[in-house]
This record gives structure tokens, sequence and C-alpha cells, in this order.
């Protein structure tokens, strides 16, 4: 005991444990570095990000494809005009000519928004032809330009409707939010000055027979050709409504 707690036999183990003890050079110190680094780094990429991986952005839905329609897209409706001044035509196949039509008007704020979108192409299924349109929107012309836009599509129906085998005395149209209020300004303006596009003739008006706003029609094909009339008088800008005879069972 002695022996051990002596200065000589304490200066001489801490001398044999410095000798044990590995020695490491400035070389290896820095070797080391970027390893400490790299861990550093993952884990702070951890604590930022979250152990679970970003969600992926969602997609958009596909249209679904539907059966004996013959899809006509972007037709110019005003020739020469806006990128924005065209339609799609979705054409039943196996229905009897002439087709009522059904011109859906899509929403968005008039900022945003497509014809691609909408519920009115199951209509096409049904027995009726669906032209889906596009419009100027706020920040390509100021309005008037979009009901203008809207009303030289309905112009552009009757005109092409032989071609089409359409019916131009049945175009119903049908808008949701700022197509619902394009909508409701196409069957309640006939004979505006101010809302009618330099096109415009007595000759081919644009107004439609039947207009819908909200809800979808429930309207089978059946009643296509019987339902009321819905108009308005360029003279007096009165609504008229015939009422249509029900057909004997």
């Amino acid at each position: 005991m002695c022996l051990i707690n002596s200065p000589f036999a304490r200066s001489h183990l801490a001398a044999v444990g410095a000798a044990a003890r590995p020695q490491v050079t400035p070389a290896a110190s820095r070797r080391r570095l970027p390893g400490r680094l790299t861990l550093l780094l993952a884990l702070a990429s951890v604590t930022l990000l979250g152990l679970e991986p970003a969600p992926a952005a969602p997609q958009a839905k596909a249209r679904p494809v539907l059966p004996d329609v013959q899809v006509l897209r972007d037709l110019e409706y005003v020739q020469g005009g806006h990128a924005r001044n065209r339609l799609d035509l979705y054409l039943p196949e196996k229905a009897p000519r002439p087709l009522p039509v059904i011109l859906w008007v899509h929403g968005g704020g008039w900022t945003r928004g497509d014809k691609t979108n909408g519920p009115a192409f199951r209509f096409a299924t049904k027995g009726y032809a669906v032209a889906s349109m596009n419009y100027r929107f706020s920040q390509h012309a100021t309005f008037p330009a979009q009901i203008h836009d809207c009303k030289a599509a309905v112009r552009w129906l009757r005109a092409n409707a032989r071609k089409y085998g359409l019916d131009a005395d049945h175009i119903g149209a049908w808008g949701g939010s700022a197509g619902g209020h394009l909508v409701a300004l196409l069957g309640t303006t006939a004979g505006v000055k101010d809302l009618e596009a330099r096109a415009a003739t007595r000759n081919n008006p644009a107004v439609c027979r039947l207009w819908w706003t909200g809800m979808a029609p429930r309207i089978s094909s059946r009643w296509a050709r019987k339902t009321p009339a819905v108009t308005c008088s360029a003279a007096t800008r009165k609504r008229t409504r015939k009422k249509p005879e029900r057909p004997a069972r």
C-alpha cells in the first residue's frame, strides 16, 4: 500500500496509462469531421421535415369516357377572336336528329375555370348535344365582354345547327356560380344594346328557349321538345311563357 501511494508509483501508472491510450492526430480529427457534419445535417432534416414524406400533389380527375358520344374540341365560335373563344361539342351518335342543345357555362369568379369541367356532359348520353364553352376572363376583357361571348356562342350554335344536327329552336343554357350569373343575363337581356355584341342581328338572336341556372334539369329526351318555351321579346323585353300540350297516353 505504501508503494502504490508513493509519488513514484503514481507517476509510473500515469505514464503507462498515457502510453496505452490511442493518440489522435489533427489529421484524424479532420477525417472524422465530415462524418459528424453529415450526421448533424441528417438529424436537422428529420427535425425540420418530419419523419413522414410530404404528400404528393393531387392529380386532376380524368373525365369519364362517354359511350357513343362524338366529341369535337376547341371549335372557334368567334372567328379570329380571343384564345378562349372556343367550345367543345358533345354529340350523341345514336340519338335522332336534330338534337336539343345544352350550353354549359363554367364558373370561377370570372377569373378562372375551364370548359373541360362540369356536370352537363352526362346529358350527352341521354339524347342531348352539349356545348361547353370558355369565355374571356375579367383580366382579359372587362364586363360586358363575358356576356358578349356567351351570346356569340349561342349565335354560333344557331348558325351551325344544320351542320352538326342541332335543334336551333331548343337551346338551353346551364351554368354554375359565375356561369349561372352569365346564363341569367343570357336569358333576360335580349335586345339590351349595351349587352349585345356588335355582331348581333335580328335574324340570329342570342335567346334560348330553356334556361337552367341551378340544379341539373330533370328532363328526359322524350320531353325535350315538349318543355315550356321561355323567351324574351326584343321589342318589349317581357317574358312570355307558353304551356305545351301534354301528349295523350
